[in-house]
C-alpha cells in the first residue's frame, strides 16, 4: 500500500477488521513496522468512504464475470493451444456471459 500510495495511487484493498498493529506487538515491533502500520490506519479509514463502497462493487461485478466463464463458460481448463486459440475461447466465453446478462435485462 505504501508503494501505491508513494505513486499517487489511492488504494482499496480489502482488510480484516480489528486492531490495527497486531495483539502481541512490543515497542521494537512496532518501531520497525511503524510506516505499515500507518498505512494499515489510512486504509481503515478510507473504507468507511462512498468510494471504497463502489470500488467493492465493481469489484463483485468483475468476479462475478470471471467466475461465470471459468465454471460455465468453460475457461478453467484451456482446450486449445496457442493463444490465439485461447483468446478465442475467452471472446466467446465473454460473449457467451453478455448474452446472459442481456436475457436478464430484457426479461426484469
Amino acid at each position: 500500500m505504501v508503494a501505491l500510495e508513494s505513486r499517487g495511487i489511492t488504494p482499496h484493498a480489502a482488510m480484516r477488521r480489528g486492531r490495527v498493529g497486531g495483539a502481541k506487538n512490543t515497542s521494537a515491533q512496532q518501531h520497525k513496522n511503524r510506516p505499515l502500520i500507518a498505512a494499515r490506519r489510512r486504509n481503515q479509514e478510507r473504507m468507511t468512504s462512498l468510494a471504497y463502497t463502489l470500488s467493492q462493487r465493481a469489484r463483485k461485478l468483475s468476479k462475478d464475470a470471471f467466475g461465470w466463464s471459468e465454471t460455465i463458460g468453460g475457461m478453467a481448463l484451456e482446450r486449445y493451444v496457442g493463444r490465439s486459440n485461447i483468446r478465442q475461447q475467452f471472446e466467446l466465453a465473454a460473449a457467451e456471459y453478455n448474452l446472459v446478462g442481456m436475457r436478464k435485462l430484457l426479461s426484469g
